[in-house]
Formats: C-alpha cells, sequence, structure tokens
C-alpha cells in the first residue's frame, strides 16, 4: 500500500495526510486552509480494497472523516469523505471523493445542515 500513503492535495489546497494503514484503517491528518475551521485536524477511515487491487484498473473503496471541533475552533462540525482509489489517464494515482459537511443547528435550520461536494486530490509526496 505504499502508493497511498502520504500526502494527497485537493484542488483547493487542502491535504489528506495518510499516516499509515492497519488492517484496512487509515490514520493521518487533514489540513485545510478555507473557511472558519483552517488548520490541521486528526483524520480516521478505512479502505475497502487490497494490494491486489491496487494495481488493476478498477479502483478501490475509500472514506475517512474528520471532526473540525479542535477545542479552538467554534465549529460544531464534521466532514465524511467517500470514494475512489485510482489511476487517472496518465495512470497517475488519484483519490476521486464525495463529501458531506454536516454542522449544528437549531431545529427550524436543519434544512440547511449539510452540505455536499466532491474533491480530487493528487499525491504531492
Amino acid at each position: 500500500m505504499d502508493e497511498f500513503i502520504g500526502s494527497w492535495e485537493s484542488e483547493l489546497g487542502s491535504v489528506l495526510t495518510i499516516e499509515k494503514i492497519e488492517h484496512n484503517q487509515l490514520i493521518g491528518t487533514f489540513t485545510t486552509h478555507t473557511g472558519s475551521t483552517q488548520g490541521t485536524y486528526m483524520m480516521v477511515g478505512s479502505i475497502g480494497f487490497d494490494e491486489s487491487l491496487v494495481e488493476s484498473d478498477v479502483g478501490g473503496s475509500v472514506g475517512w472523516v474528520v471532526s473540525w471541533n479542535s477545542g479552538t475552533s467554534p465549529e460544531n462540525s464534521v466532514t465524511t469523505w467517500t470514494g475512489q482509489f485510482k489511476k487517472n489517464t496518465d495512470k497517475q494515482y488519484i483519490i476521486v471523493a464525495t463529501w458531506l459537511y454536516c454542522r449544528g443547528m437549531k431545529p427550524e435550520d436543519d434544512w440547511n445542515s449539510t452540505l455536499i461536494g466532491s474533491n480530487t486530490f493528487n499525491k504531492i509526496k
């Protein structure tokens, strides 16, 4: 899984750093430079593939979560990403993921509590 370990940068400049994988569990950090939660946060996740799938052109599933409550941030929110680890048309590994950002809201504002988007992460080291 050496291809997966390391740092991955999104098109917005956020950096997902996967420090280790144990029993298909990801451990690392997520650094963001956007919004009110700028900084580095703990990240945990999981992969749904093994070494043989990485070498194929099929790709594999991956997901992770970040809690934006650093103790110094007023945020009451989490983001989850789920997507695929695969090779792009240039045969470079990428992570393509859809995210859900959910923040705590008053009951009358629940309709506005969750945002959805997507990111593509390219390996930077």
